[in-house]
C-alpha cells in the first residue's frame, strides 16, 4: 500500500505537465492518479474545488482533506463517484452530480462526507453493497438520500435530510440502519415487500410519512434533532438531543456512536472504518442466496437446491440443454409448501411464489427450492476415469457435495471457504457468472 499525497508544488508541475485547465485556482487529474493506483493505495486530494466525474478503482482510496474543505463538483453530467469494490470515498463535500455517489462493485465504504446538491439519490447502491459511515446526506432532490436495490447496505451515524425517501429499499432483505437521523422528507423509510432491513435507533422527524408500507419491528425515537440548515445542508446544533441518544455499534468507538446523526468533527481512521467494511461483507454474504449441488449416483443427474432469504424468486439454468425434474419449494422454518412453477424456456427456470394473504419474514437461507437437473455435459467421466462437474452459475455461495468414494484432485475458481468433510464451498460476493470446474477421482 501507499499514499500519494499531493501538494500544491506536485499540482502545479502536474498541471504544466498534463495542460490541464485550472480549476478554483489549480488543478490536478485525479482520475488519472485514480487509474496509477493499486488496490489499498490512498491518494489524498488537498482542499479546493474539482469539477470531475470519477470512478474509483477496485481498493484504492480517496481521501481528500475534510469534507468542508475538499468539493468533488459533478457538472451535472452524471454520478460524481462511482465507487468499484472495496474503494473508499471519504472527506468530502459531493455535490452537482446526477447521482452523488453510485456503487458499481461488490462493497464500497462512503465515510465523512457531505452529499448534497444532487439531481438524483444522494447515494445509488444498486447491486453494489455500501457501508455509509458519519456523512450528511442532504439537499438532493431524489428519489433518496440513500437509494438501495438488490444489495446491502450498513448504514450508521449519517443525517439524511430533504428528498423523496430518506431511505429507499427495493429487492434488498437485509440491511443495517442504527443512529441516524432522517428528516424531512415525503417518506422515512420506503420498502418493498422483498426489503426488510433491520432499523433501529434512528430520528425521525418531520416527514410526511415516517415508514411504508409499515413501521419497522425495531425500536426508534421521534423527537426534534434541532438541525440547522445553512445551504441545503443539515447539520446538528450543540443544543440537539440526538448527540447523546446512540447506542454502541460493535466496531465504531464512543466517540462517534455515543450520538444519533453524522458527527464530521469525530474523524476516524481509516483502520476502523476498514474493519466495519470486513463486518459488513461478512454479514451481507450471509444474506445472499445460497446454492448447494450434491452429485448423484446417476451420471448426469445433480441435485440443485437454492435457499433465499424471501419466498418469492426465479431460479434459471446457465445452460439451453438442461432438464429440471422434481421441483419442490417450501419454507423450512413452516415446512409449507410454496409454489413453484416450471417454465420450459430457454433456459429454463422455476418460479417459486408465496401463498397470498400469508406473512413471510425475511431470514437466511429460509425458502428452499429443490430439484433435479439433468444434463450429461455437466457431469460425467472423462476419458481418464475421473468424475467432471462443469457448471456456470452467479450465486453468491456455492456448496457442492461430493459422492462418497470420490476425493478432489482439481477445483476451479479457487476455494475459498473451508467446509465440512465432503462438501466444497466456494464465494461468489459479486454474484458475477464464474465456471465451476471439478475433477473427481476415485479414493
Amino acid at each position: 500500500m501507499k499514499k500519494v499525497a499531493i501538494s500544491f508544488l506536485f499540482v502545479s508541475y502536474f498541471v504544466l505537465i498534463m495542460g490541464i485547465i485550472p480549476v478554483s485556482g489549480y488543478s490536478l487529474d485525479i482520475q488519472a492518479l485514480i487509474d496509477e493506483a493499486a488496490p489499498g493505495d490512498i491518494i489524498s486530494v488537498p482542499a479546493g474545488r474539482y469539477r470531475v466525474n470519477l470512478i474509483l478503482k477496485e481498493g484504492v482510496i480517496l481521501e481528500g482533506a475534510g469534507a468542508d474543505q475538499t468539493i468533488l463538483d459533478g457538472r451535472g453530467k452524471g454520478p460524481v463517484v462511482v465507487g468499484e469494490a472495496g474503494g473508499i470515498i471519504k472527506g468530502f463535500t459531493i455535490t452537482n452530480g446526477i447521482e452523488g455517489v453510485k456503487t458499481a462493485g461488490s462493497l464500497m465504504g462512503v465515510f465523512e462526507n457531505i452529499i448534497t446538491g444532487n439531481v438524483g439519490s444522494g447515494i445509488r447502491s444498486g447491486g453494489g453493497d455500501c457501508v455509509i459511515i458519519n456523512n450528511i446526506i442532504s439537499g438532493n432532490i431524489g428519489p433518496a438520500g440513500i437509494d438501495t436495490a438488490r444489495s446491502y447496505v450498513m448504514a450508521a451515524n449519517n443525517t439524511i435530510c430533504g428528498g423523496q425517501a430518506g431511505l429507499l429499499f427495493w429487492k434488498s432483505p437485509g440491511s443495517t440502519i442504527i443512529n441516524n437521523v432522517v428528516v424531512s422528507s415525503e417518506v422515512g423509510v420506503s420498502r418493498d415487500d422483498e426489503s426488510d432491513p433491520d432499523i433501529s435507533n434512528n430520528i425521525f422527524w418531520g416527514n410526511d410519512e415516517n415508514f411504508l408500507p409499515s413501521a419497522p419491528e425495531g425500536e426508534n425515537i421521534f423527537i426534534d434533532p434541532l438541525l440547522l440548515t445553512e445551504s441545503g445542508v443539515c447539520r446538528l446544533t450543540e443544543g440537539s438531543p440526538a448527540t447523546e441518544l446512540g447506542i454502541q455499534i460493535d466496531g465504531l468507538p464512543e466517540e462517534l456512536t455515543a450520538g444519533i446523526g453524522c458527527r464530521l468533527e469525530a474523524a476516524l481512521p481509516l483502520e476502523i472504518y476498514r474493519s466495519m467494511m470486513e463486518k459488513s461483507r461478512g454479514e451481507a454474504l450471509q444474506a445472499k442466496p445460497l446454492v448447494t449441488y450434491k452429485l448423484l449416483e446417476t451420471i448426469g443427474s445433480f441435485r440443485v437446491t437454492t435457499s433465499f432469504p424471501q419466498p418469492d424468486f426465479t431460479v434459471t439454468s446457465s445452460s439451453n440443454t438442461t432438464g429440471i425434474e422434481e421441483v419442490e419449494a417450501y419454507d423450512t422454518d413452516s415446512q409449507e409448501t410454496l409454489l413453484a412453477d416450471l417454465i420450459a424456456d430457454d433456459p429454463p427456470a422455476v418460479n417459486v411464489r408465496s401463498w397470498g394473504g400469508v406473512t413471510y419474514p425475511n431470514e437466511p437461507d429460509r425458502y428452499v427450492m429443490d430439484s433435479i437437473f439433468v444434463k450429461p455435459e455437466s457431469y460425467f467421466f472423462d476419458d481418464e476415469g475421473n468424475l467432471k462437474f462443469l457448471r456456470q452459475t452467479n450465486f453468491a455461495r456455492i456448496r457442492i457435495v461430493i459422492p462418497e468414494g470420490y476425493e478432489v484432485t482439481s477445483i476451479a475458481p479457487e476455494v475459498e471457504e473451508v467446509a465440512e468433510p465432503g462438501i466444497i464451498s466456494i464465494l461468489n460476493p459479486d454474484q458475477s457468472l464464474i465456471e465451476i470446474d471439478l475433477t473427481l477421482a476415485p479414493e
